[in-house]
């Protein structure tokens, strides 16, 4: 899947023949400079403020329109977020969440379409995306399946990627178009990455609010858990709050540590990460290391008595310089 900045500037210079090599070249690089960024940033405002609002989220039915808006800004029609695999001492009060008509729903499970869509069965051991389109049809069970969900005004062209998280559970969450396979592509386009990163946002915390009971390790993020070290170890506070995950702030971060671990306070949060001693899986950070410091000359710094000559023993030291 093309990063939404490529998608855009290979059609702005797509053809145009009035741009100079240094131009394409300058292009180029600032397609590279937004996508190694650290921080992933969505194409519009829109998507930004549903990222925040998906994490900030409370309520499964608000998280099912929430998604919907998703799938409607990212040039799509439909969204659902289902359970794959419930995990290891994970049970779920709901195992799917949707935007699809009612009418669809009954009929997919009247004819127990589980077992013959293509989609949910790609998503079991798929770990990238993929599309609709790209899956084969050529089991006569499947092309019936497809030509019902086009039937009831669902289609069969959309995208699909699986989650799977340290419990065991697997989520899948798919985007479904009724548009024709070719519109659909010109949709993936320049809609794809942003679509996926919302897709995993969605699932996290799906998982957080449809399960009804907790797994041993809640999978904090590195960014969540180097927020609740921060607070333990930093001696200003407000360095803890410069802390951001991948996407939104950190306000939303907070809200995320909440929410998976089932707390009301971030000062429970830090009692639950010490007490379970969860800092010791938190990778190293710069701010973790102490190191000797070159002097201004490149050299480093040796104490008082070490010998002149950098890796050299004084013995031996002694005989170079006799």
């Amino acid at each position: 899947m093309r990063h939404w900045v490529r998608a855009v500037l290979d059609e702005a210079t797509d053809g145009s023949g009035g741009h100079t090599p240094e131009t394409h070249r300058d292009l180029r690089r600032i397609i590279s400079l937004i996508e190694d960024r650290e921080f992933y940033s969505f194409r519009t405002p829109v998507l930004e403020d549903l990222a925040n609002e998906i994490v900030e989220c409370t309520d499964l039915e608000a998280l099912s329109k929430l998604m919907w808006s998703v799938a409607v800004q990212c040039g799509m029609q439909h969204a659902t977020i289902f359970v794959l695999r419930q995990g290891d001492g994970v049970a779920f009060r709901t195992r799917i969440s949707t935007s699809y008509p009612l009418e669809w729903v009954e009929r997919y499970q009247t004819k127990s379409y589980q077992f013959q869509d293509p989609v949910v069965a790609h998503a079991q051991t798929c770990d990238t995306a993929f599309s609709f389109h790209d899956l084969s049809t050529d089991n006569p069970m499947t092309e019936a399946f497809w030509e019902d969900a086009e039937a009831h005004g669902v289609g069969r062209n959309g995208l699909c990627q699986a989650f799977s998280f340290s419990s065991g559970t697997r989520i899948g969450v798919s985007f479904a178009s009724s548009r024709s396979a070719d519109a659909f592509r010109q949709t993936l386009a320049l809609n794809a990455t942003d679509a996926l990163c919302l897709a995993q946002i969605g699932a996290e915390a799906f998982v957080y609010l449809a399960r009804i009971s907790q797994p041993s390790n809640p999978s904090l993020s590195a960014a969540e858990l180097r927020f609740l070290h921060l607070l333990v170890t930093g001696d200003d506070p407000q360095d803890a709050l410069s802390v951001t995950p991948g996407y939104g702030s950190n306000k939303s971060l907070q809200a995320s540590i909440r929410s998976k671990l089932g707390v009301k306070t971030i000062l429970q949060a830090v009692a639950l990460a010490s007490a379970n001693r969860w800092f010791d899986d938190l990778p190293y950070d710069v701010q973790d290391v102490a190191h000797a410091t070159p002097d201004e000359h490149g050299r480093e710094d040796r104490p008082s008595g070490d010998p002149e000559e950098p890796g050299l023993h004084a013995p031996f030291a002694s005989e170079r310089r006799g």
